[in-house]
């Protein structure tokens, strides 16, 4: 029975580990990582056992552990020993410096390496760390050998992507990378700015930079809303990277069970009525990624909005259902379950409360869908797609350049640039022929949507190089008069845990997935507006005071009392007040 495993080729074993789980992740992105072997928990198991406290071989695994290391290592020693727990480099469980990495210089001190580096997991540290991240069971370490790399450089990025890009480097191989302990350059690179705003004299421009665009990249293509640190090596200009973890970030940041959403979508739709072939799931960018590339969004993140698209029949229906009906100019046609139908909002308040929110459109043009089958919780069943092309026109430019702010300006310029790689790796992997109606009207599409993207971005970045705004919070009343709402702030991240009984909604839009809530609300606040917007259409419905196109509103906090002149749009806030 084997005790090593190939990382990066085959099956990679349950339990190999967080971190060989994250190299396997950026070797199969196309990241260069060095040659690596798994040994997975239970084969650390098996190799060694706990006598007095220490780690020691098992009687007769000794023989057979150095046969295969000899066969797999031959000359490559010295060799680098490495952690590899179940519970560290997890979305949440970062555990940086918590367990060990040790130098193996020869084959006859391998065994020896593994077992200090095993032993790590249970040191007061670890323990301590397993205690405060919730982790329960035994714990358990797999471990990673990899053949040692000399290199110019080795350095640490920590990649805060809504604010800076620290790089870390020192001279030698990988020695120094350890969280940037030791390290004789440091540059800080503010992202909105695109500029370094910090750096240490003479550090080495070429690798700096190449290090940098690594980090980037990763979290691009791994971890698109998370802050990362990644450890690499530099030479020659080309990064090599140990390692890619996601800092911590809360619970709930597991990957998406997407089948398990559109099971849901199904089951959602088959409850209000809606029949085969009268609606189907528009293909929005995250929805495009997960079924073209296989990519999935953190569990603790919407993809946004569920865009359901009520075909000619489906739209029918809802008329006979009365459902609300809002006209966005053109054939955007926006509809609403009835507030009326509390068997419908409940079911829309279950799915907006586990993060899943979802807009309603009537599709007019009637666009191509393609099927698609899945399975989860036992059924299996399949689901519509349609893929909408977005537009772009002059007044939605004025539009944009109204609403934005430094923090919204930032936000926006990362999902536009995340929709465009999307695209563009779909794209790439369609044929130059592609069979079928629906991949060729994709393939058609794509390009179009990248160029309208660059056009947005293009606006964004604009606003980015000019001067920052003024401090002021206000907006444009949709319906002005002569009076002043009060109440508690609730932002778009508390909206589902807000604990009075009214208050005021402040967000880039009002969800129509939150339509629910709309009884306890005092006045909404939108970055967005026009008045075919959602807010627009749900507040003009139920006669709550709405500003739109809103500066500033970044600043507000839930908890703020608010004090909003609904006759000049200004709004005020008060920080700390209690009732």
């Amino acid at each position: 029975m084997s005790f090593f495993f190939d990382a990066f080729r085959g099956p990679l074993p349950p339990d190999a580990g967080g971190k060989a789980v994250g190299l396997r992740a950026l070797k199969d992105a196309g990241f260069a990582v060095p040659p690596t072997w798994s040994l997975p928990a239970s084969a650390v198991e098996r190799l060694f056992e706990n006598a007095g406290g220490a780690l020691v071989l098992r009687r007769g695994a000794r023989a057979a552990f150095l046969r295969e290391a000899r066969r797999l290592f031959g000359r490559r020693f010295p060799v680098l020993v490495r952690s590899s727990a179940l519970d560290e480099d997890l979305p949440g469980s970062a555990a940086p410096g918590v367990y060990a990495s040790l130098l193996a210089p020869t084959l006859e001190s391998l065994p020896g390496s593994a077992a200090a580096c095993a032993a790590s997991a249970r040191t007061p540290r670890a323990l301590a760390y397993r205690a405060l991240s919730g982790a329960r069971g035994p714990a358990r370490m797999g471990l990673l050998v990899q053949p040692w790399i000399e290199a110019e450089y080795g350095g640490v990025c920590t990649l805060y992507h809504k604010q800076r890009l620290v790089v870390e480097l020192a001279p030698g191989g990988s020695a120094p990378v350890t969280a940037g302990r030791g390290a004789r350059w440091r540059v800080v690179y503010d992202l909105a700015a695109r500029k370094a705003v910090e750096e240490t004299p003479g550090a080495p421009r070429a690798a700096l930079e190449a290090a940098a665009a690594a980090a980037l990249l990763v979290q691009r293509e791994l971890y698109p809303r998370l802050n990362i640190s990644v450890e690499l090596l530099v030479d020659g200009g080309r990064a090599t990277l140990l390692q890619a973890r996601p800092l911590a970030s809360g619970e709930g940041s597991r990957p998406l069970d997407m089948e398990a959403v559109y099971r849901r979508v199904l089951e959602m739709m088959e409850s209000f009525g809606f029949k085969d072939g009268e609606w189907a799931l528009s293909e929005t960018p995250p929805v495009l990624a997960y079924n073209r590339l296989g990519l999935r969004r953190p569990l603790n993140e919407t993809l946004e909005h569920f865009v359901v698209l009520l075909r000619p029949d489906g739209a029918r229906r809802a008329r006979t259902q009365d459902w609300i009906l809002a006209r966005s100019g053109g054939t955007d046609v926006t509809v609403f379950p009835p507030r009326g139908d509390r068997e419908k909002q409940r079911r829309i308040a279950e799915l907006s409360r586990d993060g899943l929110l979802f807009i309603f459109r009537h599709d007019e043009d009637a666009n191509p869908v393609e099927r698609r089958p899945f399975e989860s919780g036992g059924r299996r069943f399949e689901l519509p797609f349609a893929f909408v092309a977005a537009g772009f026109s002059r007044e939605e430019a004025a539009f944009l350049r109204r609403r934005l702010d430094r923090a919204s300006a930032f936000g926006l310029r990362e999902r536009l640039e995340e929709e465009e790689r999307c695209f563009r790796r779909v794209l790439s992997g369609l044929p130059a022929a592609p069979r079928g109606a629906y991949a060729r009207r994709l393939k058609r599409l794509l390009g179009s949507q990248v160029r309208l993207g660059r056009r947005r971005r293009a606006i964004v970045d604009a606003f980015l190089r000019g001067p920052a705004g003024g401090t002021e919070t206000r907006g444009i009343p949709l319906l002005p008069e002569r009076r002043v709402v009060e109440g508690f702030a609730v932002t778009h991240a508390d909206i589902l845990r807000a604990r009075w009984p009214s208050f005021i909604y402040a967000a880039h839009d009002l969800e129509p997935s939150f339509l629910h809530l709309l009884g306890r609300v005092r006045a909404v606040l939108v970055s967005r507006g026009a008045l075919g917007s959602h807010a627009a259409a749900l507040c003009s419905e139920f006669g709550v005071p709405l500003l739109v196109e809103t500066r500033n509103l970044s600043r507000v906090r839930t908890g703020d009392w608010l004090r909003v002149d609904l006759s000049d749009g200004s709004v005020r806030a008060v920080r700390g007040r209690r009732r």
